[in-house]
């Protein structure tokens, strides 16, 4: 066996004494409690730190629907026509959105079908009559045996709803009682989108 080399030697020993000295500093330097950072330094790096207050967190729900349809001839109010599934709500004092792309129609080309999202039963003003966020819909065309479809995009904010979880349904009205107002005409898969936020 050969001896080693003055210089593999030297780097053998200047590593031993880096490791020892380092292992010293580590003993006497080192934090192991935050009471040992001065307040104005802990100040600083929270200001920079990128994770999110769970008060400031937004919560997503998608609900995938196909209820196979339903209709109203319901001309004095709305009624129900469908129950889109439930979430959860994880704050008291945040705004819940819901957006849901209708798929809707009408019987006659004079009647007027009104479809309204609503929470447990209620809408986003807080109660049963028309909102100004419902989807209006006039889609008959006289050429066509059936009623044709139309998309309603609707989008609804519900304040003061309680932490628990929640049942959204959407209800339908006509302004002629011999036409309907079809909820999922044609039975299409659909999508509900719940944004929880602040």
């Amino acid at each position: 066996m050969r001896r080693p080399s003055p210089a593999l030697v030297l780097s053998a020993l200047a590593l031993v004494v880096a490791s020892s000295g380092t292992a010293v500093a580590a003993g006497k330097y080192l934090i192991t409690s935050q009471s040992q950072i001065a307040p104005s330094v802990l100040a600083t790096l929270h200001a920079g730190s990128t994770s999110l207050d769970p008060s400031e967190q937004t919560w997503r729900t998608r609900l995938n629907v196909n209820n196979g349809g339903a209709v109203t001839y319901q001309t004095n109010g709305f009624a129900q026509l469908a129950t889109l599934g439930t979430f959860a709500k994880h704050r008291a004092n945040t705004a819940v959105t819901v957006a849901y792309d209708e798929i809707s129609a009408t019987d006659t080309l004079a009647a007027v079908c009104d479809v309204q999202l609503r929470v447990d039963g209620v809408n986003d003003l807080g109660g049963t009559g028309f909102s100004g966020t419902d989807g209006v819909v006039t889609t008959y065309q006289p050429d066509e045996p059936t009623p044709q479809v139309t998309t309603v995009f609707m989008q609804s904010v519900f304040l003061g709803l309680p932490v628990g979880t929640h049942t959204i349904t959407v209800w339908g009205n006509t302004d002629l009682a011999s036409s309907g107002c079809y909820d999922d005409a044609g039975g299409f898969d659909r999508s509900v989108l719940i944004t929880e936020s602040r």
